[in-house]
Formats: C-alpha cells, structure tokens, sequence
C-alpha cells in the first residue's frame, strides 16, 4: 500500500510540474499566462520576416546576410521579451526550398531557434500565415480548408506536426499560432468580398471562384485540428488563433449575411466563438479604427473592457498579437492614440501583446509601420519597457 502512495505521489508530482511551472515557455493556470511558476506580463514585437529572410535568400541562391541575427540582438538589447513570427512561406513560390531540400529549409528555420535560445528571447511561430497558399500549392478551392480529407488539411496536419516536433522541447517557444487573421476574411456578404488576389507569377491561380471564399465554418475545423495536434505534441503551451479583432459586423455576417453593426451581445458571441476549444485563449490584433468601430463602444478603453470581461468570462487569457499606431511618432496625435491603446492594455489586464512590426522593409514607407533602432518609431522600445516594468 505504501509504495502504491509512492507512486501516485509521484504521477502527482509530475503532474503538477507539467502545470505549475517546470515547463518550456508558457502555460496557462485559472485563466492567466505564467512561465516559470510566475504570472506573465511580457510585451513584445512582431518580427515577421525573420525568418523568411534567410528562405528568401536561399531560393534566391544568395548568400545570408545575418540582418535577422542583428534584428534579434537589438531586441535582446532592447529588452524585447518575445516575437511573434511567421513559419509559413507567404506565397506559393516562396516553399521552393521546403519541397526541394527539406532539411536545408529546417536547418534555416533552426538557427533562427538556436539565436533566440541564446539571446533568451521567446519565440511564437505562426505556421500557416496565408488562408490560401496551401490551397494554391495544391491547386485546390480555398474553402477545401473544410474538408478534413482534403490535401489541404492533410499537408496542414503533417506541417504542423513537422513544426511542433521538431521545437517542442526548445525554451524558447512560448506557444503555438495557427495562422493570421483568417476569420476576417470570413462571412463577408458580396460576390467578390474576400476573394484572394490572382497574381499567377507567385504562384496563384489565374481565375478566382465562389469556392475561394471562406466562411467562419470552413475555418473552425482546421483551428480545432491544429490545437488538438499541438495539446497531443505538447501540453503545456498555450494554443493562439492568430485572428484579429471581431469585425463589428461580424455576427450579422456570419448568420445574416447583412454589413450591419453587432450588438454588445453578439459580439460577445462571436468572439467565443472564433476561439473554440480546445484552443486556450483569445486572440484580437487591435488598431485604431478596428476597436473604435463597434456600435456599442465610444473608446479604445470601452473596447479592451469588453475583451478583458469575455476573457474573464470564460478563462481564456488575451493574446493581444498585433497593436500600434503608424506612421510618424513625433506627431501628437498619433502620441496621444498610442497612449490610450497602452493605457487600455494596462486597464484590461492583457498580459502577453506584440506590436506591430520590428524592421519590415515592405512597411517602411507610408503608412509606416516598420520600427527599427534609428527611426522615430523607436519610442515603442521605451514604450516596451514601461509595458514590461522594466523601468
């Protein structure tokens, strides 16, 4: 009988470990980010490219110019906790090198890991950033995304499992996104709305259908797919969505097909919805005209309230993805607009955010959004710094 309380003890214990802190990157307890035994409040940066630059530069046959391992020690310099960033070639031409040398495209995506390990420097993938590129790839409808026996899926099940293998056991991976703001491209009545582009030299397809537009429920197979494979690879992390802020109308889209504006109720629904189990959190992407757009609300404040209460609701914490202000930081009203939005972060309580973007060269010019060391948008680094207590 002893050594059988010996053993439960044990089970119980690890148990336990695998909960309340002896994991790799977060996990989530009552409703709350902790790492490392530690409730969370880490605000970090979108740095999406980061690793796409060094696939660009080899399927280009050029050599690396290590612009991302510089980018990383910045952010270590500056305090950066976290990145979110992209694990999906953006167009269809862009996966040459992960069909023709797939060890090579991982031994890529590896240094990337191996220099945020060294840098201490957490790391959130997003694996499947396009809501159509797989599709084009395959040559197949983009709401083949609905059909679990499609080759869309069964390539995003064995990519998933690849990317989560492989890195499972890194410190560095603090947890695991599905995609990027597929839900808004959802539900949007008209012909036409939310059609993917059709530029052939990337790799898309020349003529566009119906059956390339997507609904809410094409999409929420696939999200409960990834997060069961993620909470079967690993248990611990937190499982994120990657959508962006509910559209205001998303509710009257999705079960009206109507441009008409959600009431508070709705919203709410709308937004549980979007993040269905056994996905563990909320995520929005919040910018000035997305939180100020709802009927219900007359703030940015208002907004990240209601995101805060749903949150507390049904204990999944926010994962605020994508947030900034662009454009020129000297201007005082784009000062005042970013101080509500990091006024609001603190009074709703998110715990985990990411700005919008660390040194993006397609977003340099206007409207700006690309943040680096030596232009004015580097006051986000200080911004960070108060966000992250760090003075």
């Amino acid at each position: 009988m002893i050594k059988i309380f010996h053993l439960l003890f044990i089970v119980l214990t690890l148990q336990c470990g695998v909960l309340h802190g002896s994991t790799k990157g977060l996990y989530i307890k009552d409703g709350y980010f902790y790492k490392g035994g530690k409730i969370v409040n880490a605000h970090g940066v979108n740095y999406f490219d980061v690793f796409l630059r060094i696939n660009g530069a080899a399927i280009k046959g050029v050599p690396d110019d290590l612009s991302w391992k510089k980018g990383l020690e910045t952010l270590s310099k500056n305090g950066i906790p976290f990145i979110r960033f992209s694990v999906f070639p953006f167009y269809p031409i862009d996966w040459k090198l992960y069909f023709d040398d797939k060890e090579a495209y991982f031994a890529n995506l590896d240094k990337v890991v191996k220099e945020a390990e060294r840098l201490n420097i957490g790391l959130i993938p997003s694996i499947f950033w396009m809501r159509h590129t797989i599709q084009d790839l395959l040559k197949e409808p983009v709401n083949s995304i609905r059909d679990e026996n499609s080759g869309t899926r069964r390539f995003m099940r064995s990519y998933a499992r690849e990317i989560i293998t492989r890195y499972k056991d890194s410190p560095a991976i603090w947890g695991w996104e599905f995609g990027n703001e597929f839900a808004l491209a959802c539900d949007l009545p008209g012909e036409k709305a939310g059609l993917p582009k059709t530029i052939t030299s990337l790799g898309m397809p020349a003529v566009r259908t119906i059956n390339d537009k997507l609904k809410r429920t094409d999409i929420y197979p696939a999200y409960v797919e990834f997060a069961k494979i993620a909470k079967e690879l690993d248990r611990s992390r937190p499982v994120f969505t990657g959508d962006s802020i509910i559209r205001s109308n998303a509710y009257n889209n999705k079960y009206r097909n109507q441009w008409v504006k959600d009431s508070i109720e709705e919203s709410e629904k709308i937004l549980i919805e979007d993040n269905p189990d056994p996905i563990d959190t909320i995520t929005i992407h919040a910018y000035k005209d997305g939180v100020l757009g709802f009927k219900w609300s007359n703030s940015i404040m208002h907004t990240f309230l209601f995101l805060g209460k749903v949150s507390d609701k049904i204990k999944k914490p926010i994962f605020l993805g994508e947030w900034g202000i662009p454009n020129d930081m000297n201007d005082a009203e784009n000062i005042k607009c970013m101080e509500e939005m990091i006024g609001a972060i603190k009074s709703a309580k998110i715990q985990l955010s990411a700005v919008w973007v660390f040194d993006f060269k397609d977003q340099k010019n206007e409207p700006k959004w690309s943040i680096t060391q030596t232009n004015n948008r580097n006051i986000y680094f200080e911004k960070l710094k108060e966000l992250n207590g760090q003075k």
